[in-house]
């Protein structure tokens, strides 16, 4: 049986239709993560509704406990969207180590030299790597809330 090789000008095709690709995936998952952002902000105010059905005395724990709840759904979201967009990042370098090799191998440079003009030039490094701050930020939020939330608690007890 014959077996059947993949030329290097498929693999260079291949590893650029992948860049793309994750590029896009990216952005999709930037967008999903982002809905739900504001979906768990957009529920925040109704919070509050549902503290004034409670007895005076339990409202501010209600209202910690939910919050944290809240929180606490937030700060697991945000981690799976760090998972996500740093495996899109290792991903993506590891595409452009595939591109870059079979450049160099054959003398033929394209995506180096765009590389190449943009360290020039200065310009941003990969935009994934600053897109991981954001969820870094919503986790200092999260995690701030559960913070205060629990001092609270402990104020209340002492």
């Amino acid at each position: 049986m014959e077996q059947e090789f993949l030329s290097e000008a498929t693999i260079y095709e291949l590893a650029l239709s992948s860049k793309q690709h994750q590029e896009d995936k990216r952005d999709g998952i930037n967008s999903y993560y982002s809905a739900l952002f504001a979906a768990i902000i957009a529920v925040i105010p109704f919070v509050q509704q549902a503290t004034e059905n409670v007895d005076n005395s339990y409202e501010g724990y209600v209202l910690r406990l939910s919050l944290s709840g809240i929180s606490i759904i937030g700060l697991f979201l945000t981690f799976v969207w760090i998972q996500n967009l740093k495996r899109t990042l290792i991903l993506l370098q590891s595409l452009d180590k595939i591109i870059f090799d079979l450049e160099e191998k054959n003398q033929k440079f394209f995506m180096k030299r765009i590389s190449d003009e943009l360290t020039k030039q200065n310009a941003p490094k990969r935009i994934t790597k600053y897109q991981i701050t954001i969820p870094y930020i919503f986790m200092a939020i999260f995690s701030s809330t559960i913070f205060y939330s629990l001092m609270w608690l402990f104020a209340q007890i002492a």
